[in-house]
């Protein structure tokens, strides 16, 4: 037999931004020469560090997942920047002296919000953070997907006024109070953390706007949406068995798009093609396929044997397990129980492995 072509799909979402974008390159050199520059005579060299090192930190974390090809699209690292690029100037003024008197007399404040503005930013990480978990499926259903997000900004706004308590409790009582930057409001800590939530609130928002949920594509609908589809219609078979059978391959290789299906080569093992993956992840030094993994294949498998009655070898061509099916049902179609049963015992098998 020939060997199959290694699968295309060997890494994790990149969140659909091309690899050849050179956007977050420029976003990341225009933050380093402002970093630089506003570096130079701040006006508290502690202060200025205390808070370039929580910018430095996430940027470091951000560029080490694009290099391990987790990637975001370029609207999220755009968000991205404006908050880093901000943040980075209320260091170089300490963020209770950032020059915007103009602003403040404006509205008529008795303090200077640049550092609420600021925390207000950092809810713009939802839009990533949703990304991230939407793309690839750690988290079902919209609603609980946006209610964590949300949650986890509130969480890291917590946090991070913990941080500040404990540098302030630490430094000298200059650097501690220009980095507290309370401004003496005794609930600024309180009214911080709100600005976190409010942030991540209507970026959530804005995100659900510009990206509709995804809906699952029906079984009977997914065989016949690309011209490679001819490839796995075989005389005398049902087409929405193809569909199941092909949405139990999907799942074992994580694909979720008929055109992936389509890809998969009929006339190869169901060995063979992880044979082909994990050689594949292997030589391009990405994650390899490990036993978890194969277990997973291997269980969704199973899980559609007790759909159809029927018991796989591996080694048989992926034509050839789709005809025992079709034969062992008497070419039925497949019920909606029987879609849905299908479909919860592969995605359990998931995450009780996972656990």
């Amino acid at each position: 037999m020939v060997r199959p072509q290694p699968l295309r799909k060997i890494q994790r979402k990149t969140m659909n931004n091309p690899k050849t974008s050179v956007i977050p390159l420029c976003l990341l050199l225009l933050y380093v020469v402002e970093a630089v520059l506003l570096g130079i005579a701040p006006v508290d060299r502690s202060a200025w560090w205390a808070e370039n090192l929580t910018a430095w930190i996430p940027i470091a974390v951000i560029v080490l997942m694009y290099w391990r090809d987790i990637r975001f699209s370029n609207t999220a690292y755009c968000l991205m920047f404006v908050f880093f690029a901000l943040h980075t100037i209320g260091g170089h003024y300490t963020f209770e002296h950032v020059p915007i008197d103009a602003v403040t007399r404006l509205f008529g404040f008795e303090r200077n919000h640049y550092d609420r503005l600021c925390h207000f930013l950092v809810g713009l990480f939802a839009f990533p953070t949703l990304e991230y978990l939407e793309e690839n499926r750690l988290v079902r259903g919209r609603r609980l997907l946006c209610l964590l997000t949300v949650m986890s900004i509130f969480g890291f706004a917590a946090i991070f006024e913990l941080i500040e308590w404990c540098y302030a409790a630490l430094a000298d009582t200059q650097s501690g109070t220009l980095f507290l930057g309370s401004q003496g409001d005794i609930w600024d800590a309180q009214k911080d953390m709100l600005a976190d939530g409010l942030g991540a609130i209507c970026t959530t928002a804005a995100y659900c706007f510009t990206r509709p949920a995804k809906t699952e594509t029906p079984w009977p609908l997914l065989v016949g949406r690309s011209a490679d589809a001819s490839a796995w219609r075989l005389d005398g078979i049902e087409p929405s068995i193809t569909a199941a059978y092909l949405e139990a391959v999907s799942f074992a290789f994580g694909l979720d798009s008929a055109q992936e299906l389509f890809r998969l080569r009929p006339d190869d093992s169901l060995f063979d093609l992880y044979d082909s993956y994990y050689k594949c992840s292997r030589r391009k030094n990405r994650w390899g396929v490990d036993n978890m993994e194969l277990e997973e294949c291997c269980g969704a498998f199973e899980a559609l044997g007790r759909f159809s009655g029927t018991k796989f070898d591996c080694r048989n061509s992926l034509h050839e397990q789709l005809r025992t099916i079709a034969a062992n049902r008497d070419n039925q179609p497949p019920t909606a129980e029987e879609i849905k049963s299908l479909r919860l015992t592969m995605h359990l098998l998931t995450y009780t492995r996972k656990r």
